[in-house]
């Protein structure tokens, strides 16, 4: 029977390393649950106590011990040699994986090997094996389900994240009687309404993509009341921007920098879990022209 492997460690190059027999077996591991909190606190004078008043989530730290056999004491070497590989910064980041026996899947970004994997003489069972303890330090702390099921309208990119879109709606006239606002004069208006679904437990940053024709847009979240806003810069027809929040980057295919058209809430504009109403409503000057706005989100959970 082929060893199930449940946890794999991927390099930035994407090599996927299973950390598991015949190459390399993770015996133990801890650091899966909850993340470091940091909490803050103020105190008055005479107070009993203290009053806490925010909390931030700190890197998280992963220690595991491999252990690798050999069929001779050279090709235990050997193997411990692509294990130090395997391990090297200049693989990193890392992502590592834990696939439970349901295969459910779930993601640590940002991970780098930040100690550990000295290897000793102590550590050697047999001329042939050697075990050896790993740090790794997930910067980015929050766990990503790469597999969670979708919903009715759901897809999935290559990245592992859910995504709704929609281009049913299309540019018309806004002057037309009888006429109900918000109207612009002299341009043509577009709404439409998505309903995202964060399966997860933690409130995640998605990202949010515009296809042109289009000119001034807002896109609210009703359910958390955070909104954007776009204005004075038109995206053309077929032009695609990309608003990356989790990054803080906003920009077309071409790889030019838009952020300055942005504003708002784009540093805390969020998918809280269960369901998210947003709302968009733009502008542009080209009459029944379709627009696409599109949400990708990851599935996020605090601890496993």
């Amino acid at each position: 029977m082929k060893p199930f492997p449940e946890l794999e460690l991927e390099s930035a190059g994407g090599t996927v390393y299973p950390l598991v027999m015949p190459y390399r077996q993770a015996t133990e591991w801890s650091g899966l649950g909850l993340p470091p909190i940091r909490h803050w606190t103020t105190r008055a004078p005479f107070q009993t106590g203290e009053s806490h008043w925010g909390y931030a989530i700190g890197p998280r730290v992963i220690n595991v011990v491999l252990y690798t056999k050999g069929c001779d004491r050279a090709d235990m070497y050997a193997k411990t040699r692509a294990n130090t590989l395997m391990l090297s910064p200049t693989n990193g980041p890392h992502k590592l994986r834990l696939i439970t026996p349901d295969l459910k899947q779930y993601e640590l970004h940002n991970v780098w090997v930040t100690g550990g994997y000295e290897l000793s003489t102590q550590d050697q069972r047999s001329p042939r094996r050697q075990s050896g303890a790993v740090q790794l330090t997930a910067y980015d702390p929050i766990w990503k389900w790469a597999n969670s099921p979708l919903g009715v309208g759901e897809t999935r990119d290559a990245s592992g994240r859910t995504c709704m879109a929609t281009d049913a709606f299309v540019t018309a006239n806004t002057l037309v009687l009888p006429f109900t606002g918000p109207y612009l004069l002299n341009t043509v208006t577009a709404t439409a309404s998505l309903t995202c679904v964060n399966d997860g437990s933690w409130a995640v940053r998605p990202t949010v993509t515009m296809e042109g024709p289009l000119s001034d847009w807002t896109l609210t979240n009703a359910t958390t009341g955070k909104a954007m806003a776009w204005d004075g810069y038109d995206i053309a027809t077929g032009e695609i921007v990309a608003i990356d929040i989790p990054n803080k980057t906003v920009t077309n295919g071409a790889g030019t920098d838009l952020t300055t058209y942005l504003s708002g809430d784009f540093g805390t504009f969020a998918l809280e879990p269960g369901a998210n109403t947003i709302n968009f409503f733009g502008a542009g000057s080209v009459v029944a022209a379709v627009t696409t706005v599109g949400i990708c989100w990851y599935v996020e959970l605090l601890g496993l």
